[in-house]
């Protein structure tokens, strides 16, 4: 092939592949498609589903001049035990402690009189007062001519009740064990003022002295307590002092241990237990149940026999039925609590014989100062390192769930969560 053959056929085909190029151009046409505008970027997961957050305490709603500070201090102070003689939520009226002087073998000391004395001269006149009291145990006092010597006599040993130095001789003495087995043999009337200044005396008491036979003191309150079914005035008191001392020793003994000389007998709780039983008067029963919550608030050794299964249940049937009453209400519910801060088993007895709907339906229902110490009861409960069937099937619940979040925007319930 020639040189020129050789650069015609290069043209030719350079030519082809002009051609080729340009009907690629003219098939294939690129359209021109606008881009949306771009999407603002999608919020996290967490935020997506975030939950309305729980109302902080300083912008809690509050009722006019009441702060969180207040609320907290009333709170810390309904923890503190109450008095049960002469508690105004228990007791209808006060019993009447007049002294008539005239009557008195001896000259009454006023007061005022008492504050400026020493303990010598207050040693010397309570043995005057022994002097008469001795004489009354060895006759038959409910047909004894001198009852009413008798009813002066203790009305005057009430008054002494407000100093401290009388009250201390007089515990610490023979004194203490005479009044209560006076109370065996004398009438009514007089049984209610014994019983009264008993625990008026435990009540006021600042020192108990190691020696003192309180045990003693506890087993024949009891045998009264047992004895007065047909008296429910006699019944009431008794069961006040009764408790009163039962509260001093559990709260002495978690401070300085167990005391021999205060051992309290078992059938003292199974007499209170009976208080708390259907026919029982209203007040008794409100007794019998400040008797638990005090005991309950301290630590001893009477927990373990107040804290049983069958009087839990009877303390939570008793406050559905007295709903109304806030007083009574409250009492039994706190009792209950308080059991179940040793026991937490106790929610779970309860629970099952009474059902969690009924439980969390009370909660619901009740008034936002009530539902706190229902809250303390649940929480007790479920405070357990190994949790049963029932502990997992309450704690799983949805309803108690959404009830715990709803009465937390309530400050008073809110309190309930505060250590």
């Amino acid at each position: 092939m020639s040189g020129r053959q050789e650069v015609e056929k290069r043209e030719e085909f350079e030519e082809e592949e002009e051609e080729d190029s340009i009907m690629t151009e003219s098939m294939v046409q690129i359209p021109q498609i606008e881009m949306p505008p771009p999407k603002p970027p999608a919020p996290p997961r967490s935020e997506s589903r975030k939950r309305t957050p729980v109302t902080p305490p300083s912008q809690l709603k509050l009722e006019p001049g009441v702060t969180l500070e207040t609320l907290i201090k009333e709170y810390q102070e309904t923890l503190i035990p109450q008095p049960i003689v002469g508690n105004c939520k228990i007791f209808k009226e006060p019993v009447s402690m007049r002294c008539d002087a005239r009557t008195l073998p001896w000259q009454p000391l006023s007061a005022q009189v008492l504050n400026d004395c020493e303990g010598a001269e207050i040693s010397h006149h309570l043995v005057e007062i022994a002097d008469f009291l001795y004489p009354c145990l060895r006759k038959s006092s409910k047909k004894n001519s001198n009852s009413r010597e008798l009813g002066s006599c203790i009305g005057y040993i009430y008054n002494l009740t407000s100093n401290e130095n009388c009250v201390y001789l007089i515990v610490n003495s023979e004194l203490l064990l005479t009044l209560s087995y006076l109370v065996k043999s004398t009438s009514e009337d007089v049984q209610l003022k014994i019983v009264q200044v008993v625990g008026a005396l435990v009540q006021n008491s600042t020192t108990i002295e190691p020696e003192t036979q309180l045990g003693e003191c506890a087993t024949i309150l009891t045998d009264v307590l047992r004895d007065s079914s047909r008296s429910p005035s006699v019944r009431l008191y008794t069961l006040a002092s009764l408790g009163e001392l039962i509260f001093y020793i559990a709260s002495q003994e978690e401070s300085d241990g167990v005391n021999s000389n205060w051992s309290i007998p078992a059938s003292t709780f199974v007499c209170i237990t009976r208080c708390l039983r259907e026919g029982e008067e209203i007040h008794t029963q409100l007794c019998a149940a400040k008797i638990i919550e005090n005991v309950c608030s301290v630590n001893s050794q009477y927990n373990k026999q107040l804290s049983q299964d069958a009087i839990a249940l009877s303390l939570w049937k008793l406050q559905m039925k007295q709903a109304a009453t806030d007083s009574a209400y409250i009492t039994f519910v706190r009792a209950l609590t308080n059991m179940t801060s040793f026991q937490p088993t106790l929610l779970t007895h309860v629970v099952s014989k009474i059902g969690l709907v009924n439980v969390l339906d009370n909660l619901n229902k009740s008034q936002p100062y009530i539902q706190k110490d229902i809250l303390n009861f649940l929480l007790h409960g479920l405070n357990v390192t190994k949790p049963n069937a029932t502990c997992k099937r309450i704690i799983s619940d949805r309803n108690l769930l959404s009830l715990a979040i709803t009465i937390m925007g309530n400050p008073h319930s809110l309190l309930s969560f505060i250590p």
